[in-house]
C-alpha cells in the first residue's frame, strides 16, 4: 500500500453507528466510504448528528486502495462547517480573544471590527 496523502471528506449521511463521506481523493468522490459516527463525533464534539451532512473535513488516507477497508482513514479535522451548523458548534472558550465574527467569506476577529 501507499503513502497516506491528506485529502477532503465531505458527510453524506450521519448514522447512529456509521457515517458516509465521499472522499475527493479516492474515486473522484463519486464513492461513498463508511467510517465510524465516533471518529466523526471525537472532531465535531457536540454538534447534533442532524446538521452533519454537507460538512466538510481532511483526512489522510490511502488514495491507492482498492477498497473501503483499506483506505485506513487517519488524521480526521474540520475545514468548513455548513451554514445551519455554524451557530450549533461549540463556542471557543475565554476571554473571546478567540471569538470570531462575519460570514464564512469574510471573516475577521471581533476586536477588529468596526465601529
Amino acid at each position: 500500500m501507499g503513502p497516506h496523502i491528506r485529502t477532503c471528506a465531505v458527510i453524506h449521511k450521519a448514522g447512529r453507528y456509521t457515517t458516509l463521506v465521499s472522499l475527493s481523493g479516492w474515486c473522484g468522490g463519486v464513492v461513498l466510504c463508511p467510517v465510524a459516527t465516533r471518529t466523526i463525533h471525537d472532531v465535531l464534539g457536540d454538534l447534533p448528528r442532524a446538521d452533519w451532512p454537507g460538512v466538510e473535513l481532511t483526512v489522510h488516507v490511502r488514495v491507492d486502495a482498492t477498497t473501503a477497508e483499506d483506505l485506513d482513514c487517519v488524521g480526521w479535522d474540520i475545514v468548513r462547517l455548513t451554514t445551519a451548523a455554524v451557530g450549533k458548534a461549540r463556542q471557543p472558550h475565554g476571554d473571546g480573544a478567540r471569538m470570531w465574527m462575519g460570514s464564512q467569506g469574510s471573516t475577521v476577529p471581533s476586536t477588529q471590527r468596526a465601529a
